[in-house]
């Protein structure tokens, strides 16, 4: 696991603050969730993905990035898997991810290559509004490659929906951390905004 690597190595930097505070992380989009997200979508070469915002745990400021930031947003041994589900299983995970918005519950979604609107008034189980999937309305009974972390895959969370699925993509040699310090070498500097992937409806 390249335990050479020097954490006080730079390996890129930040254009603005990358936002990764808990309650910001378990509760709407943030650039931080919406970037990982991306990185492990682009990774996979999958439709989507969804990290939950307890995975990442720090911020990274603006300026000079280490690696060290990029370990400490992601302190956790996870690595990258991709599956297939269908349109009504994400609509699932994603109400899952929701369902305990209120309480700061490390399963919120953050998410790539999709949108969603909830409304965190409503039920647990009724609460995502509308998806859309690469631009266009998601269907229940299209398949759509997914990409996660092995924790979510197997279930944590209570992503049950995800447990048991024949892996796509199964990079169990690197760490999550290792794929987006590498991602962030090749790009040098990176200023990502949040897009409003992630919208709550509400007064």
């Amino acid at each position: 696991r390249r335990l050479g690597t020097q954490m006080g190595e730079r390996i890129g930097d930040a254009a603005v603050d990358f936002e990764g505070a808990k309650d910001a992380m378990r509760s709407r989009e943030t650039n931080l969730g919406s970037l990982v997200a991306d990185v492990m979508r682009e990774a996979a070469g999958a439709d989507v993905a969804l990290v939950n915002g307890g995975t990442i745990r720090a911020g990274i400021p603006a300026g000079p990035v280490t690696v060290g930031a990029v370990y400490n947003a992601l302190p956790f041994d996870n690595w990258l898997i991709s599956f297939a589900v269908t349109g009504k299983e994400l609509r699932a995970a994603l109400e899952t991810g929701v369902s305990r918005v209120e309480v700061g519950d490390g399963g919120f979604p953050q998410v790539s290559g999709m949108r969603y609107v909830f409304d965190p008034r409503k039920p647990a189980g009724g609460r995502i509004l509308s998806i859309e999937v690469g631009g266009a309305p998601l269907e229940e009974t299209r398949t759509y490659v997914l990409a996660t972390h092995d924790f979510l895959a197997a279930g944590g969370n209570g992503y049950t929906v995800f447990a048991g699925r024949e892996p796509v993509y199964n990079d169990s040699g690197r760490w999550l951390r290792d794929v987006l310090a590498e991602w962030w070498r090749r790009r040098g500097s990176i200023a990502p905004a949040a897009d409003g992937r992630i919208a709550a409806a509400g007064p």
